[in-house]
Formats: C-alpha cells, structure tokens, sequence
C-alpha cells in the first residue's frame, strides 16, 4: 500500500511484493517520511477500494450475462490507492489525511475506470502488472486537470453573414 500511494509506484506494489521487505525494503519504509499516521490513511483508504472491488465482484455474480465491465477494480486497486495519492499530492493534501483520501476514492476510481476503458482489449490482470500504467494514469489525471485540451476549431458558413 505504502509502495502505490505514497512513492507512487502501483505497478511494483502489484508485480515486485516479494522484494517489499529486499530490496525495496528502505524505500517503502523510509523511517524519516513513514509515520503511523500515513499507514493508517493508507490501509483505510485501501479498506474503501477494496470494499468497492467486492461490490463489484457481487454485482458480476448477480448479472447473468457474461460481463467483465468492473473486473478493472479487482486487478486495479493498487493503481486506486495510487490515483488517490496523486490526487492529494495535486491538492496539496498531507498523505496522513485519511478522511480526504477516502473522500477522493470515488474520483480515483472514475480515473482508473477511463484508464482500463482505454484498455479494454487487455486482460485487467496484464495491464495492470504493465509499467507503462503508472505514466498512463498521470496523463488520465493531467487530462482531467486541464478540461479544454486542444481540438481543432470548426468553421460554421451561413450564407447571410459569411464565415464565423
């Protein structure tokens, strides 16, 4: 958990958890940066994700069609928590703030969500575990930051007063 939101890094929370207490061991538990307070924001908001990836897993067994639209939240919480510690870190909010982090899980998840529909002839399981996801969630999230990218302009001809 600490891995995703606080040093950023979703896709070797999901891929490298046996080097967490190796060689990662120092990085994830800088004891300089590492309060108790940040692994409890950290573990409640996980706490919320993951009770959205059971929701989800409860709604896939009620359909009876074939769906796997929300499986993206069973393979993808990690880059969530990562996504909400983004978000605060944008904000300026302290990692230790349990509160506004489980407050922007919902935003978070909308996030992800647009990430693995940009992905959708992937696997949840393989894209998540890819390294380029982390990047693709900070271009997801600076495209939500600046609502009004470039778009070429249309022109409009009314005959009556020529080109607008």
């Amino acid at each position: 958990m600490i891995l995703a939101y606080v040093c950023g890094e979703p896709t070797k929370s999901k891929t490298d958890s046996n080097k967490i207490f190796e060689e990662l061991y120092y990085f994830a538990f800088d004891a300089n940066s590492i309060t108790a307070e940040l692994i409890i924001a950290a573990h409640r908001c996980h706490q919320a994700i993951e009770y959205q990836g059971q929701k989800a897993i409860t709604w896939q067994k009620s359909v009876t069609r074939n769906s796997l639209e929300e499986t993206w939240v069973i393979e993808g919480h990690f880059h969530v928590l990562f996504a909400v510690g983004e978000l605060m870190r944008r904000k300026r909010i302290g990692l230790d703030d349990a509160e506004a982090a489980i407050g922007l899980v919902e935003d978070a998840m909308g996030i992800v969500e647009i990430y693995a529909r940009l992905h959708a002839r992937e696997s949840a399981y393989r894209m998540f575990r890819l390294t380029s996801s982390k990047d693709e969630l900070l271009q997801v999230i600076s495209g939500l930051d600046d609502p009004t990218p470039e778009r070429p302009r249309q022109l409009y001809f009314d005959f009556n007063e020529g080109l607008r």
